[in-house]
């Protein structure tokens, strides 16, 4: 049971990686896990990542703001939880998220 589970998880990680690749290249920087059921991704040119939240739960995607893993102020961290998502929605997902941070980058806030 333990390697099966192990297995489908590396491969929900592989797919959120690889859409990670695809969608966000030029918006953020990653280290892909070795084990787990989330990424950390630190978004480029935005210091705060609470003001993305809603907007992303609004295109259909959500994540856990760093801030939410520090005791005090602003992150640009993003936790992404590949374990819930399925390998082959994956994609949808991050681009959605990439989406978001585009308009977000866009209207300046």
């Amino acid at each position: 049971r333990e390697a099966v589970v192990s297995t489908q998880s590396n491969g929900q990680r592989d797919a959120t990686v690889a859409a990670l690749d695809n969608h966000m290249a030029e918006l953020a920087t990653w280290i892909v896990p070795e084990a787990g059921m989330f990424v950390w991704v630190k978004l480029n040119d935005v210091e705060d990542s609470d003001v993305l939240a809603k907007q992303a739960m609004d295109n259909g995607v959500c994540f856990v703001p760093g801030s939410a893993f520090v005791t005090e102020g602003k992150s640009p961290y993003i936790r992404l939880a590949f374990g819930l998502v399925e390998a082959d929605k994956a994609d949808e997902a991050v681009s959605r998220l990439a989406h978001t941070i585009r308009q977000h980058l866009e209207s300046g806030k």
